[in-house]
C-alpha cells in the first residue's frame, strides 16, 4: 500500500527568497481523501541568513520567543484571533493578553496532511504550558510529529516517509475491531521542563525542530506552492508544499 499525498499549508509572513521545490510536490493521482488545512504562524516576520537559524529574544509580554528561524524566514508564536492561527485567545472579541487572554497552546509552525488511510500526519512547533493551564513561570515548547493510519493490517511493519524524515511503525490491532490494525504515535522532541528557578531551554526547542533533523540547527520550515507575498500558505487553503529537508514533499505510507 503506498499513499502519497500533498501537504497543506497555512499563512505565515516569510521572507520572499525563492524555494526550490523538491522531487515529490504533487499529488499522485493513487491518492485519495481529502487534505486538511494546516497553519503557519502568520504574524510579520523578518528575513534571516542561515547564520541566524535558531530562537530569538523570549518576549517579556508572553513568556514565549519572539521567534524561532529555520535560517531564511523568522515566525513569530501564532495566537491571535482573526489572524489565521490554530489557536486563539478564549475571547476572540478582546484583545490577546496574558495571562488573561491567552490560549493554552500556541505554533509558530505547524503542518497536517490527510488522506485514504492516513488519519493524520502532523508536524509542528508548538508552545505549551506544563500542566496545560495557562500559568506564568510555567511556559514550555517542543518539537512535534504525530502518525495516524487507520484500516491496515495488524501486527505488520509499515514505512512512513515524509519531509522530515522515515520512521517504522509495527501497527496494533484496533480495538474496536481486532481484524483490522493501526499507528497512532505522537513522538516530541526538545521539549523543555521550566522550573520556579530554571525558564525552558528555548535554544534546544528549536534546535530539535524536527524528526531525523532533530540534532543541530532548526530545519526549514515547509510552505505552500504558490503561497502569496509575504506568507507561508493558507490556513483554509490545502495545497502542495515545498521546502521539506528530506526532499519529500508528501507522506508516503508503505506496507503489506
Amino acid at each position: 500500500m503506498i499513499r502519497k499525498l500533498q501537504y497543506a499549508a497555512g499563512a505565515g509572513q516569510v521572507d520572499p527568497l525563492p524555494r526550490r521545490a523538491g522531487a515529490r510536490a504533487g499529488l499522485a493521482a493513487a491518492a485519495a481523501g481529502a487534505l486538511l488545512a494546516a497553519a503557519l504562524s502568520p504574524l510579520a516576520a523578518a528575513p534571516a541568513s542561515a547564520s541566524t537559524a535558531g530562537v530569538g529574544p523570549v518576549d517579556p509580554s508572553t513568556g514565549f520567543p519572539s521567534w524561532f528561524s529555520d535560517g531564511t524566514v523568522r515566525l513569530q508564536l501564532c495566537y491571535m484571533a482573526d489572524a489565521g492561527c490554530l489557536s486563539e485567545p478564549p475571547n476572540v472579541g478582546a484583545p490577546a493578553s496574558y495571562p488573561d487572554n491567552f490560549p493554552e497552546e500556541a505554533f509558530w509552525f505547524a503542518a497536517e496532511a490527510a488522506g485514504g488511510n492516513l488519519g493524520l500526519y502532523e508536524a509542528a512547533l508548538e508552545g505549551a504550558h506544563t500542566n496545560g493551564v495557562v500559568e506564568p513561570g510555567e511556559q514550555m515548547g517542543f518539537g512535534r510529529l504525530r502518525f495516524i493510519v487507520e484500516n491496515i493490517l495488524p501486527n505488520a511493519s509499515y514505512t512512513i516517509t515524509h519531509p522530515y524524515g522515515v520512521n517504522v511503525f509495527t501497527s496494533e490491532a484496533d480495538p474496536k475491531n481486532p481484524a483490522l490494525g493501526r499507528i497512532r504515535a505522537t513522538l516530541d522532541s526538545g521539549v523543555c521542563a521550566p522550573s520556579p528557578t530554571v525558564p525552558c531551554d528555548w535554544a534546544g526547542v528549536g534546535a530539535a525542530f524536527l524528526g531525523d533533523y532533530k540534532a543541530g540547527s532548526t530545519a526549514t520550515f515547509l510552505r505552500q506552492v504558490g503561497a502569496a507575498p509575504g506568507t507561508l500558505g493558507d490556513i483554509n487553503t490545502p495545497r502542495a508544499v515545498t521546502g521539506a529537508p528530506s526532499g519529500t514533499n508528501a507522506v508516503i505510507v508503505a506496507g503489506p
